[in-house]
C-alpha cells in the first residue's frame, strides 16, 4: 500500500515537472519571439532614421502666388511654374536619395521671408527657385541661372548646383548663362541688374534677390526661358518639354550631390 502511494506521488511529481517544463519552454519561446520582434522594429527604425538623414533635401520654389503672379501675358507664369514644380517634384520623389519639399503650396500666398523659412526649418541642401524672363524683344532667348552672391554662407554649394544645371542644359541653343545677380543702385530707389561672372569673387555691397537674402540655405534661381519668345515658350511649356527639363534637373542634382549624403 505504501509503495503504491509512493509510486503515485512520484508519477504526480513527474507530471507536474513535465508540465512546468512545458510552461517554461512556452514562455521561453514567447520571450524569444518578442525579442526578435522588438529587435526587428528597432532595426527598422534605425535604418529608416539613417535613410531619412541621408536624403538630399530639395526645396522647390514656384516663386509666385496669387498676390504676385509674375508674368501674365503672353503666358501665365504662375500656372506654368506650379505645373512644372508638380512634375519635378514627382520626378525627384521617385528617387529615394531626395526628399522634396515645396516652399509654398498651390493656392497659398507666401513672401520670400516665409519661403526662406521653409528652407531653413527643413535644413534644405538646396533651394531651386523657378521663374520666367521677360525680354524687350521677342527674339531674346535662353536660360539664365543665378547663384548666391559670394557674401552669402551658402554660395559655394549654390555655385556647385548652378554649374551642374548649366552643364545639364549645355546642349541647348543658346547655352545657359550662369552668374551672380546684384541690383546696382543708380539713385532715387532705382536699380539696374548687375550680373557678375562666377569667376569674379568680388564681394559687392549691393542688394540681390529677396529669396537669397531671406534664407541661410543654399539657393539657385533660374529663369527657365523667355515668356516673350514664342518658340521657346511653345517648346518648354509642352508636356514633352516639361518632362525633358525635369530629366535634366534630375541629372544635374545627381551630378551635384552624387552619393555623398
Amino acid at each position: 500500500m505504501t509503495n503504491r502511494r509512493s509510486n503515485q506521488n512520484r508519477n504526480i511529481s513527474r507530471k507536474r515537472k513535465r508540465k512546468n517544463q512545458r510552461k517554461t519552454e512556452v514562455l521561453a519561446n514567447i520571450v524569444v519571439v518578442l525579442l526578435v520582434v522588438i529587435g526587428s522594429i528597432l532595426l527598422y527604425a534605425l535604418v529608416e532614421h539613417k535613410s531619412s538623414n541621408n536624403k538630399v533635401v530639395v526645396v522647390l520654389d514656384p516663386r509666385h502666388d496669387s498676390l504676385h503672379p509674375g508674368i501674365t501675358q503672353p503666358v501665365n507664369e504662375l500656372e506654368y511654374n506650379n505645373k512644372f514644380v508638380d512634375a519635378l517634384e514627382e520626378k525627384l520623389s521617385a528617387d529615394h536619395q531626395f526628399k522634396v519639399i515645396r516652399s509654398l503650396e498651390k493656392d497659398k500666398n507666401a513672401s520670400s521671408v516665409a519661403r526662406g523659412k521653409v528652407a531653413d526649418d527643413n535644413k534644405a541642401d538646396i533651394i531651386l527657385s523657378f521663374g520666367l524672363a521677360e525680354g524687350h524683344s521677342p527674339k531674346e532667348s535662353g536660360m539664365q541661372i543665378f547663384a548666391e552672391p559670394v557674401k552669402h554662407s551658402g554660395y559655394t554649394e549654390s555655385v556647385k548646383v548652378a554649374q551642374a544645371i548649366e552643364d545639364a542644359f549645355s546642349k541647348e541653343n543658346p547655352k545657359p548663362i550662369t552668374s551672380y545677380y546684384y541690383l546696382k543702385s543708380i539713385g532715387n530707389n532705382v536699380y539696374l541688374p548687375h550680373l557678375v561672372p562666377l569667376d569674379d569673387k568680388t564681394n559687392f555691397n549691393e542688394a540681390t534677390f529677396p529669396l537669397f537674402e531671406n534664407t541661410t540655405r543654399p539657393a539657385v534661381i533660374i529663369q527657365q526661358f523667355y515668356a516673350t519668345n514664342q518658340e521657346e515658350s511653345k517648346k518648354w511649356m509642352s508636356d514633352e518639354g516639361i518632362q525633358e527639363a525635369c530629366e535634366m534637373y534630375y541629372q544635374a542634382l545627381k551630378k551635384a550631390f552624387g552619393d555623398e549624403k
